[in-house]
Protein backbone atom coordinates (compact mmCIF):
# COMPACT_ATOMS: atom_id res chain seq x y z
CA UNK A 1 0.00 0.00 0.00
CA UNK A 2 1.12 3.48 -0.94
CA UNK A 3 2.03 5.94 1.43
CA UNK A 4 1.44 9.76 0.87
CA UNK A 5 1.86 11.10 4.19
CA UNK A 6 5.57 12.32 3.76
CA UNK A 7 4.45 14.06 0.17
CA UNK A 8 3.26 17.76 -0.15
CA UNK A 9 0.08 18.90 -0.97
CA UNK A 10 1.98 19.71 -4.56
CA UNK A 11 3.77 16.63 -4.77
CA UNK A 12 0.18 14.85 -4.46
CA UNK A 13 -1.58 17.24 -6.64
CA UNK A 14 0.79 16.01 -9.35
CA UNK A 15 0.57 12.28 -8.56
CA UNK A 16 -3.23 12.75 -8.63
CA UNK A 17 -3.37 14.61 -12.19
CA UNK A 18 -0.64 11.86 -13.47
CA UNK A 19 -2.77 8.99 -12.33
CA UNK A 20 -6.32 10.28 -13.52
CA UNK A 21 -5.31 12.16 -17.02
CA UNK A 22 -6.69 9.50 -18.83
CA UNK A 23 -10.13 9.85 -17.09
CA UNK A 24 -10.22 13.79 -17.05
CA UNK A 25 -9.46 13.78 -21.32
CA UNK A 26 -12.42 11.38 -21.72
CA UNK A 27 -14.71 13.52 -19.20
CA UNK A 28 -13.30 16.54 -21.26
CA UNK A 29 -14.01 14.89 -24.82
CA UNK A 30 -17.75 14.52 -23.53
CA UNK A 31 -18.65 18.53 -24.53
CA UNK A 32 -17.84 17.11 -27.68
CA UNK A 33 -20.82 15.27 -27.83
CA UNK A 34 -24.11 15.93 -29.46
CA UNK A 35 -27.57 15.83 -28.63
CA UNK A 36 -29.36 12.77 -29.71
CA UNK A 37 -25.35 10.98 -29.85
CA UNK A 38 -27.08 7.76 -28.91
CA UNK A 39 -29.26 7.88 -32.08
CA UNK A 40 -32.20 8.40 -30.18
CA UNK A 41 -33.28 11.77 -28.12
CA UNK A 42 -30.76 11.27 -25.72
CA UNK A 43 -29.33 15.33 -24.04
CA UNK A 44 -25.67 16.37 -25.22
CA UNK A 45 -23.90 16.30 -21.33
CA UNK A 46 -24.66 19.01 -19.61
CA UNK A 47 -21.31 21.76 -19.16
CA UNK A 48 -22.03 21.57 -15.75
CA UNK A 49 -22.40 18.06 -14.82
CA UNK A 50 -18.58 17.59 -17.20
CA UNK A 51 -17.08 20.12 -14.96
CA UNK A 52 -18.14 18.57 -11.95
CA UNK A 53 -17.54 15.08 -12.88
CA UNK A 54 -13.82 16.22 -13.42
CA UNK A 55 -13.98 17.80 -9.60
CA UNK A 56 -15.51 14.40 -8.26
CA UNK A 57 -13.20 12.14 -10.03
CA UNK A 58 -10.07 14.34 -8.62
CA UNK A 59 -11.81 14.36 -4.83
CA UNK A 60 -12.45 10.49 -5.34
CA UNK A 61 -8.76 9.71 -6.26
CA UNK A 62 -7.50 12.01 -3.23
CA UNK A 63 -9.88 10.13 -1.20
CA UNK A 64 -8.91 6.91 -1.94
CA UNK A 65 -4.99 7.44 -2.65
CA UNK A 66 -3.73 5.36 0.69
CA UNK A 67 -7.03 2.92 0.88
CA UNK A 68 -6.05 0.39 -2.34
CA UNK A 69 -2.51 0.16 -4.46
CA UNK A 70 -4.60 0.24 -7.67
CA UNK A 71 -6.59 2.79 -9.21
CA UNK A 72 -8.74 1.52 -11.36
CA UNK A 73 -10.18 3.41 -14.50
CA UNK A 74 -13.67 4.15 -14.74
CA UNK A 75 -15.48 3.89 -18.01
CA UNK A 76 -16.90 7.37 -18.43
CA UNK A 77 -19.62 7.68 -20.72
CA UNK A 78 -23.10 10.03 -20.21
CA UNK A 79 -26.60 9.82 -19.68
CA UNK A 80 -29.77 10.15 -21.98
CA UNK A 81 -30.14 13.33 -19.54
CA UNK A 82 -26.75 15.08 -20.23
CA UNK A 83 -25.14 13.26 -16.72
CA UNK A 84 -21.82 12.06 -16.45
CA UNK A 85 -21.47 8.60 -15.81
CA UNK A 86 -18.60 6.46 -14.38
CA UNK A 87 -18.44 2.64 -14.31
CA UNK A 88 -16.56 0.06 -12.41
CA UNK A 89 -15.96 -3.50 -12.74
CA UNK A 90 -14.07 -5.76 -10.19
CA UNK A 91 -14.89 -8.97 -10.11
CA UNK A 92 -18.54 -9.56 -9.62
CA UNK A 93 -19.44 -5.81 -8.77
CA UNK A 94 -20.07 -3.15 -10.29
CA UNK A 95 -20.23 0.58 -8.96
CA UNK A 96 -22.04 3.23 -11.43
CA UNK A 97 -21.83 7.21 -10.33
CA UNK A 98 -24.06 9.41 -12.04
CA UNK A 99 -22.85 13.22 -12.15
CA UNK A 100 -25.33 15.99 -12.69
CA UNK A 101 -25.32 20.06 -12.06
CA UNK A 102 -24.38 19.31 -8.43
CA UNK A 103 -25.49 15.92 -7.52
CA UNK A 104 -23.95 12.63 -6.87
CA UNK A 105 -25.77 9.06 -7.11
CA UNK A 106 -24.35 5.93 -7.43
CA UNK A 107 -25.95 2.44 -8.16
CA UNK A 108 -23.69 -0.77 -6.54
CA UNK A 109 -24.29 -4.17 -7.74
CA UNK A 110 -23.14 -7.85 -6.60
CA UNK A 111 -25.63 -9.42 -8.83
CA UNK A 112 -28.73 -9.48 -10.93
CA UNK A 113 -31.53 -8.87 -8.63
CA UNK A 114 -32.76 -5.49 -7.67
CA UNK A 115 -34.32 -6.49 -4.69
CA UNK A 116 -31.10 -8.24 -2.80
CA UNK A 117 -28.09 -7.39 -4.90
CA UNK A 118 -27.97 -3.78 -5.69
CA UNK A 119 -28.12 -0.65 -3.72
CA UNK A 120 -28.25 3.28 -4.56
CA UNK A 121 -27.86 7.08 -2.99
CA UNK A 122 -26.02 9.64 -2.42
CA UNK A 123 -21.91 9.61 -3.06
CA UNK A 124 -21.18 12.94 -2.72
CA UNK A 125 -19.06 13.11 1.07
CA UNK A 126 -15.33 11.75 1.30
CA UNK A 127 -16.32 8.77 3.58
CA UNK A 128 -19.25 7.45 1.25
CA UNK A 129 -16.35 7.94 -1.56
CA UNK A 130 -14.22 5.70 0.95
CA UNK A 131 -16.89 3.13 1.24
CA UNK A 132 -17.74 2.36 -2.17
CA UNK A 133 -13.72 2.30 -2.66
CA UNK A 134 -13.51 0.06 -0.55
CA UNK A 135 -16.44 -1.99 -0.98
CA UNK A 136 -15.34 -2.32 -4.55
CA UNK A 137 -11.80 -3.45 -4.34
CA UNK A 138 -12.91 -5.86 -1.31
Amino acid sequence: MNSYHSFSDHDIQAIVHREITPTLAEIDDLSTWPECWNSYDALAPKPEAIQYAGEWIELLYRDIIGLSPDWLEPNVTASAEGEVVFEWWHGVKSLTIYIGKQSVEYVKAWGADINTEMEDGSANSPLIRQAHWKWLMG
